[in-house]
């Protein structure tokens, strides 16, 4: 309370402040638009490594974080390692582990000791020279029962950085794969990869060279889809087969219809069953009328003895 004179009144004036932890309760490290994804590749401990004695600067380091909630991800791992790596591990001379244990309730937060050990090449015992305190919470991603860390890291002196590990299916999460033209495949990272997962293309489809996504693929353009007496009719994602016109069957085995079965196929006189069709013809002396090709005409010759 701060008291003030004015006009010969005394005024009493009560200055409220509120941590800024209360002030961003509401704010939730677990969405993704609150924390940042990371892919530093040269942080993860099974993979990479730097020639050891090395006192060439500079190292790989997390000297320069700032106050973000981040999470590794595709070929940076998926969460830092509980356990000393060694020396020169982790893309580092001094690679950070945690000393305490992560979180096990979900949407909960943590403040757990990681250890930043000493330059000691002679004995590489895991002591610790520095001591640091991780802000760890523990995730879910929604509609599923996967969890992943995200954390809020102190910064590094400048030979060290915090060593993860793991892999994890990057498919569970991921909206870039078109669902009705391809499927999510996950990549389980390597020294050779650097993306953690890859969208490939139904039967039916093919990847755009240009625009990289799945498309249609015109089956009736190649040959010997269908049978002589039926036809291609595409479809998106496959195609099917029809019957010609003068057959009947379900387009991958058709049967010829005999059409003067019916009526006569409407000849006035003979009716000739072809494949696929059928034609009118005319007994010996008639001919077949050239506009409806099923009447006949013509005259009889009598012969007299």
């Amino acid at each position: 309370m701060q008291r003030f004179i004015l006009g010969g009144s005394l005024i009493c004036l009560w200055l409220i402040s509120f941590p800024l932890e209360s002030r961003s309760a509401n704010i939730d490290p677990c969405s993704v638009a609150h924390y940042v994804k990371t892919n530093t590749t040269w942080r993860k401990n099974t993979d990479y490594n730097i020639i050891p004695n090395t006192t060439t600067a500079p190292f790989n380091n997390d000297n320069t974080l700032n106050s973000e909630w981040i999470r590794y991800v595709y070929g940076a791992g998926v969460q830092l390692i509980q356990s000393f790596p060694g020396l020169f591990r982790c893309g580092t001379r001094r690679p950070v582990w945690l000393t305490g244990t992560p979180p096990t309730v979900i949407n909960t937060t943590d403040e757990v000791q990681a250890c930043v050990p000493s330059y000691n090449v002679a004995t590489a015992t895991p002591d610790c020279d520095t001591q640091l305190y991780v802000s760890i919470r523990l995730c879910q991603i929604p509609n599923t029962v996967e969890t992943f860390y995200v954390y809020k890291l102190p910064t590094t002196p400048l030979d060290a950085a915090y060593c993860t590990e793991g892999d994890r299916n990057e498919c569970l999460e991921k909206t870039d794969c078109d669902p009705l033209t391809s499927t999510c495949v996950d990549i389980v990272y390597n020294t050779l990869n650097n993306s953690g997962f890859y969208c490939q293309c139904k039967p039916g489809f093919a990847k755009n060279p240009t625009t990289g996504k799945c498309e249609d693929v015109n089956e009736c353009l190649l040959p010997q889809q269908c049978q002589m007496s039926a036809h291609c009719v595409n479809t998106i994602g496959s195609f099917t087969c029809a019957c010609n016109a003068g057959f009947t069957g379900n387009g991958y085995n058709c049967q010829d219809i005999n059409e003067c079965l019916n009526r006569n196929g409407n000849c006035s006189d003979i009716c000739v069953n072809d494949q696929g069709g059928y034609h009118c013809a005319c007994p010996v002396g008639y001919t077949l009328d050239p506009v409806n090709h099923a009447s006949c005409f013509g005259s009889v010759v009598i012969f007299l003895k």
